[in-house]
């Protein structure tokens, strides 16, 4: 090969490197620009930019109102005969927003326990105020809070004259039938631990008698429930019934309020207030006062090195 034509394929090789070079560059060039206009249009069209999102706590602030919702859950949350929402939890709300500053104004939104979740996505109310029992698949789709109390779980209710069971896997037998309420913890617990007996699921949504009455009229030989739910309807059915296991329940389980998983700044004020109302005496004086069927934490402090020299 002649040093001219050497010269011009070399030429000819370089300048084809540069522009295939250079179309790579463009191409990128081109990628990234067209991936950073998605990303604006993606987050301008769902409202995600969080320089631009409010955060729930300073809405509620600026609103001057806490919306609360509740299920009925005694002695947590109840109606009275005037339509007034009372019990542990709402105390407990409110003892929370008379000490903010300037103190917030409660409103409280009634819900089904079967659309709770649907109910809180929707934003028609903040949190909810019962002791909600705090579970794995929970943790997945809510915000939990610091708990304020934990609760048994498995207790039973019995026909007053059946001595059959002693301890909770007693009830494992294939001539045992066992009625559970459909979603409520206490029945995951039955369906992990009782293999041979017979299960009958039924929804209660609010009433809990509903379950309980399928043992005193026969229907079952076993209703098993949270303790604070057992412990009432044998209250009220003692000539029929009886209940196990109210003080060594075969599980607990801890409860608190619930909130939208994406409201943290809400949820870590109300888990403050909770470490706060424990610490200073609110829960035990509100557990005292309406007389809850929970377990609390002992809060105990020990004085300092320095105190005690003194």
């Amino acid at each position: 090969m002649q040093t001219n034509e050497l010269k011009e394929t070399l030429l000819d090789f370089r300048v084809k490197r540069y522009l295939s070079l250079l179309g790579i560059g463009v191409a990128l060039a081109l990628l990234i620009a067209t991936t950073a206009l998605v990303r604006r249009q993606s987050v301008s069209s769902t409202g995600a930019n969080p320089a631009s999102v409010e955060r729930a706590l300073d809405r509620i602030k600026k609103e001057g109102v806490l919306n609360v919702g509740y299920g009925i859950w005694a002695p947590y949350t109840m109606e009275s005969t005037n339509g007034e929402v009372e019990g542990f939890s709402v105390d407990l709300v409110n003892e929370i927003a008379k000490h903010c500053s300037p103190p917030l104004v409660v409103k409280w939104h009634k819900f089904s326990w079967q659309t709770m979740k649907a109910d809180l996505s929707s934003k028609s109310f903040d949190f909810v105020a019962e002791s909600v029992f705090q579970t794995i698949p929970r943790a997945e789709d809510f915000g939990l809070g610091e708990p304020y109390a934990a609760f048994g779980i498995g207790a039973a209710v019995v026909r007053r004259n059946d001595n059959r069971f002693v301890q909770f896997d007693d009830l494992d037998k294939s001539n045992v039938t066992i009625v559970l309420a459909e979603g409520w913890t206490t029945s995951e617990l039955a369906a992990s631990r009782l293999h041979k007996s017979h299960l009958e699921y039924v929804t209660i949504q609010s009433d809990p008698s509903i379950q309980m009455d399928w043992v005193a009229s026969g229907r079952a030989d076993v209703a098993l429930n949270d303790v604070p739910t057992v412990a009432d309807y044998v209250a009220a059915h003692q000539a029929n019934v009886k209940a196990l296991w109210l003080t060594n329940p075969p599980s607990f389980v801890v409860g608190g309020f619930v909130t939208r998983p994406e409201d943290t700044d809400l949820l870590a004020f109300l888990n403050a207030s909770i470490r706060i109302l424990r610490a200073d005496g609110t829960i035990d004086r509100l557990d005292a006062k309406w007389k809850t069927k929970g377990w609390y934490e002992e809060f105990q402090l020990r004085p300092g090195a320095g105190l005690k020299l003194q």
